[in-house]
């Protein structure tokens, strides 16, 4: 079975291989972690209970917690701790520069005991704020599994130590002058801040990818109407058992994926498809959870549990796409697994090199701890994962899902594209193109009317009336016609709007209509008369979808269109693009 857990302690590359091999010691397989998300993915055989401890168990010897479950303020409020963080530190440490370096630019200096002192006083709180990276650095150094806390902790905890004892022979009286040229109070604080600003940028790019994620469960409302009994009661959609009799009335969200067992109605299906025209359901038609029901009232059988639904397996295709890995990565992570060692031992070795030159103490310092404070950012670790994070909340803000990072990464070569047509190429949403033999009455009755009605076509009829400045009239006796259209009464006179079909039915001839190919119809006919005229609607190319076409072709991506309209209105299109 597939499990997927978030782990608490990560920070670095480096991590990521201690975790995957502490799991992997567990005998889960495919594990795939992912440092920006801080989820783990793996397959076990043990029921959850017996998985979660064993994995508990071994992360918890690694240095790391169990997760079982994020919530989604969570980030914000890690976000938000970070950010105050980084920037007490960054003016902290500003400020501890400007007292350790400030007569470099013409400031006046202080006495070595003051300086020392007040450099100390700004230095410490910037410690504290960001000890975690001391916690976390040394833990993992003592459990043999350092990571790149252990380089910021080694590095700033050298510079904080050293200037400790500069300090405190300048205190002591001790060659004040000469002692402080050994303090470097400023460069513990200052990789400090700098480390805590890239954590913030680092929680910046994860909450913002997270959140164009996590919005598509916005989709789903939180409760349904259920029966229960002989009466339909209000219950948390989690509560849904395959098997309830759901209701969902006009203009709410369908709460689960089912099957019609009574009632008809019009959904809007956008949110899945990115189809703007709403598609009538029946008895024995499905429906998906997200769905908008524009008009009508449906009775749905749950045939899924709400986990199962579609779009939370879309919701958990994205996080493995943000979890899995591309080759690229694979290789970082490799190298990263013997990136920290490596580096201190050069730092060690750089320091013995200079001690054995110099004989000098402080010399041999300084540039030992620029060894490991030049290796603290670990881009190399960060910037494969959070470019696939970012890549795919991005494409799925705009409708587009990303399988895996290896389907990311391939796409670069990629030769021929398919296209969507409603909602990718086009707007989405339909406007009126034309119009024939329609008078002013007849659209301000059409529109007063129209403006009662929830449906697309609908829709696009008021805004073409609004933009002629049509006015609206008295409306009387409002009726919906499920899958033809309305009718109802304006200035007196009875109309009835609608499909070709429905306008028959209430006795019109509509024959002298043309019919435009590619062009969805909305006739309007007034009873006493049998005067009938229409309006033709379609679903307008997006401008920039033009210039992107264009664009693909120039880096010879050749876009092919698939769609499910007819052959006229993608005809039509083609044609445009």
């Amino acid at each position: 079975m597939r499990y997927q857990y978030y782990v608490k302690g990560m920070t670095c590359a480096a991590c990521v291989s201690h975790v995957e091999r502490a799991a992997k010691k567990c005998g889960f397989e495919d594990v795939q972690v992912n440092l920006l998300t801080g989820g783990i993915g793996f397959t076990s055989e043990l029921d959850e209970d017996g998985t979660k401890q064993k994995l508990g168990n071994a992360l918890r010897a690694a240095g790391y917690d169990l997760v079982t479950e994020r919530k989604n303020t969570q980030g914000d409020r890690e976000y938000k701790k970070t950010r105050g963080r980084m920037t007490a530190s960054l003016v902290l440490s500003v400020l501890v520069m400007i007292v350790a370096m400030g007569h470099m630019v013409g400031l006046p200096s202080l006495p070595p005991t003051w300086s020392a002192i007040l450099q100390l006083a700004l230095t410490v709180p910037v410690v504290v704020m960001n000890f975690k990276y001391f916690r976390g650095g040394f833990s993992a150094l003592a459990s043999l599994s350092p990571n790149m806390d252990s380089l910021i902790a080694v590095g700033s905890g050298a510079s904080l130590v050293y200037s400790m004892y500069g300090a405190t022979c300048i205190w002591l009286g001790i060659d004040p002058h000469a002692h402080m040229g050994e303090l470097y109070f400023d460069s513990a604080a200052m990789i400090l801040a700098l480390v805590s600003f890239g954590k913030f940028l680092e929680n910046r790019a994860k909450k913002r990818a997270g959140d164009a994620i996590s919005s598509l469960s916005v989709l789903i409302p939180t409760d349904a109407m259920v029966l229960v009994g002989n009466e339909y009661q209000n219950k948390p959609v989690s509560e849904l058992k395959v098997g309830d009799t759901v209701m969902v009335r006009a203009g709410e969200a369908i709460p689960c994926d089912g099957e019609v067992i009574s009632g008809t109605g019009s959904a809007d299906q956008s949110s899945l498809t990115g189809e703007s025209m709403p598609v009538d359901k029946k008895e024995g038609n499905t429906v998906s959870a997200s769905a908008i029901l524009r008009d009508g009232c449906l009775y749905i059988k749950v045939t899924r549990q709400t986990e199962d639904s579609t779009v939370r397996r879309i919701l958990r295709l994205l996080e493995d796409a943000a979890s899995s890995k591309a080759n690229i990565s694979r290789f970082a992570d490799k190298v990263a697994a013997v990136f920290v060692p490596v580096v201190m031992g050069v730092s060690l070795l750089t320091f013995a090199v200079w001690m054995i030159a110099t004989g000098n103490l402080a010399l041999s310092i300084r540039p030992a701890v620029s060894v490991l404070v030049i290796s603290c950012p670990c881009a190399l670790g960060l910037a494969t994962p959070t470019a696939i994070m970012v890549g795919t909340g991005v494409g799925a803000s705009k409708g587009i899902l990303v399988r895996s990072a290896h389907a990311l990464e391939m796409l670069g070569d990629v030769r021929y594209i398919m296209l969507d047509k409603t909602g990718t190429l086009t707007e989405g949403k339909p406007s009126v193109g034309d119009v024939r033999d329609m008078d002013e009455e007849m659209l301000s009755a059409a529109y007063s009317l129209e403006k009662l009605s929830t449906h697309p076509l609908a829709l696009a009829v008021c805004r073409y009336a609004e933009q002629r400045g049509i006015k609206d009239a008295a409306t009387e006796d409002f009726e919906v016609a499920l899958g033809g259209g309305v009718s109802g009464s304006a200035n007196g006179k009875r109309y009835v709007i609608g499909k070709r079909d429905f306008l028959v039915q209430n006795g019109f001839d509509v024959s002298g209509l043309p019919v435009q190919k590619g062009m969805s119809e909305v006739l309007v006919g007034e009873c006493d008369s049998k005067k009938c005229g229409v309006l033709y609607l379609s679903d307008g190319v997006k401008p920039e979808s033009v210039r992107a076409i264009e664009d693909m072709k120039k880096n010879g991506v050749t876009p092919v269109m698939l769609t499910g309209d007819n052959a006229e209105a993608a005809g039509r299109v083609a044609e445009i693009c």
